[in-house]
């Protein structure tokens, strides 16, 4: 009897845990991160913090060129590369940077779109959706672009990721961060109520962690939250004591200071990326009077040592700051090809990373006409 008992619970347990309502907090895991203005962690060059890296100029064509890239991931053996001001669905490259196609149409019919906010992949990486937030639905593709179906939701989001192959989180513009469902069932639960003193809309991006998970952080708050399918908790909680700007500060600083920040305070802002060793973020601040400037932090997880990245590397200004982290759990950004021909010569001579055969010629016969370039690399 006992035995079956004991059965019975487990069943019930991971019953409730695969529902949308089984989404607790879990306050010890909880981590307090102190910054204060007059104690900014000590900066260390971005080629002293990387352990591997490898950079892939993307292919130009009459039919790919790129502005702004917001967002890039990695699925069978391609790079599929989202740009927020050509917003015309997704552009696809091989390993090596050669543009293959492009999928995705405007729209407001069947498998169409009239914006954009973020792309995903189902958890087995063979569905690609689109986020098609302002007109409410999902747009699902298979790996090779076939259309294959809309699905509606009924509330305008910022992101949505899976959790499972059915299971969804995602974040919401107002009222409560979060909204747990199920495609199948189309059940869903909204979860973690905004807090008093904070801004009153959500953020946008959940960006994705290598534990299967995501992190999330509202505008205005200084607090980074862990989502699962296992739970939702403040991972990260900021404290920048007097340096702390509240939601309402920031809002009336152009009023009071004709500067869309108020002076001598703290923003956290993200993206926000985690691996086993590693947590990333970024910090507001300023730098000099009325000149604001985001530093790029990493914290040791193991050490809880915070480090900031300088950008006087020879990989140049903006190469610390990753925009996203792959299937492959690498951390990437995108290079304004300007920026990397300016330093070129710095590059090439450069000793310390090994660079893929043919790679340094590639980057010789870079143009200032050329797409982005992509940087991905691992920390120590």
């Amino acid at each position: 009897m006992t035995n079956k008992l004991t059965v019975l619970a487990g069943l019930l347990c991971l019953l409730e845990c695969c529902s949308p309502n089984a989404h607790k907090k879990s306050p010890s895991e909880q981590i307090n991160i102190s910054i204060r203005k007059s104690s900014i962690p000590r900066s260390v060059s971005f080629s002293e913090a990387i352990k591997e890296i490898r950079i892939v100029p993307l292919e130009t064509t009459t039919g790919c060129l790129l502005q702004r890239v917001v967002q890039v991931d990695e699925a069978g053996g391609k790079i599929f590369v989202f740009d927020q001001d050509v917003t015309r669905g997704l552009f696809v490259f091989d390993r090596e940077g050669k543009f293959l196609y492009r999928f995705g149409n405007k729209g407001k019919g069947p498998g169409e779109f009239t914006g954009l906010t973020t792309f995903t992949f189902s958890k087995d990486l063979n569905t690609i959706y689109f986020c098609a937030a302002e007109q409410k639905k999902l747009i699902a593709y298979d790996i090779a672009g076939k259309w294959i179906e809309d699905i509606p939701l009924s509330i305008f989001y910022g992101d949505l990721q899976f959790l499972s192959n059915n299971q969804y989180v995602m974040s919401l513009q107002r009222g409560s961060y979060f909204r747990i469902g199920e495609l199948k069932s189309n059940s869903y639960r909204d979860t973690i109520k905004f807090s008093s003193g904070i801004s009153s809309y959500g953020g946008r991006q959940l960006f994705k962690t290598t534990d299967e998970g995501y992190l999330y952080s509202a505008t205005s708050s200084d607090t980074v939250y862990s989502v699962s399918s296992h739970a939702i908790f403040p991972k990260y909680c900021f404290d920048f004591g007097p340096n702390k700007c509240t939601a309402e500060e920031q809002w009336s600083a152009w009023e009071k200071y004709k500067n869309p920040y108020p002076p001598n305070k703290l923003i956290l802002g993200g993206p926000y990326l985690e691996t086993n060793d590693w947590f990333m973020f970024r910090i507001l601040g300023e730098a000099s009077s009325g000149y604001y400037r985001y530093m790029v932090m990493i914290r040791n997880t193991i050490t809880g040592d915070i480090q900031q990245i300088g950008t006087d590397d020879i990989l140049f200004s903006s190469a610390e700051q990753a925009i996203s982290l792959t299937n492959q759990n690498e951390f990437v950004t995108a290079l304004d090809v300007g920026h990397l021909i300016e330093k070129r010569d710095s590059i090439l001579n450069h000793n310390q990373f090994e660079y893929p055969s043919g790679m340094q010629e590639r980057i010789k016969k870079l143009s200032q006409d050329d797409n982005p370039v992509l940087v991905f690399f691992t920390l120590k």
